[in-house]
């Protein structure tokens, strides 16, 4: 099957170029810590990088990176309380979805009902 070798080489190049892609974005981002150190944005970005690249404890460290840098950061609460709940963390992931409502994502609330049930 010549034409399913050509498919399958189309990705494998496709997904090198990603995971290049995405090194080139993190040294970017970590070039801009480096230049400006409470820059939030970042941290996030790189923390939902992370988790495409599924390095889950470095993206919850990032994401808290960006909350202790600004602490209503509704979005860095949203994405670590569900980066939690993936891996296992639900006490942690269950708060962190509470604090992203109390801060306007309301649809926290409704993936908190739904765990909890």
């Amino acid at each position: 099957m010549i034409g399913d070798d050509k498919s399958k080489n189309k990705k494998i190049a496709s997904d090198n170029q990603s995971i290049f892609d995405a090194e080139i974005i993190m040294r970017d981002y970590d070039k801009v810590n480096e230049l400006n150190p409470d820059f939030s944005f970042a941290y996030y970005n790189k923390a939902n990088i992370l988790c495409t690249q599924k390095d889950f404890r470095t993206a919850i460290s990032n994401y808290t990176k960006c909350i202790v840098i600004d602490p209503d950061f509704a979005e860095a609460y949203f994405n670590r309380g569900l980066t939690y709940l993936f891996i296992g963390e639900d006490v942690k992931g269950l708060a962190d979805l509470s604090k992203a409502g109390e801060l306007g994502i309301y649809k926290a609330y409704n993936l908190i009902q739904r765990f909890k049930k």
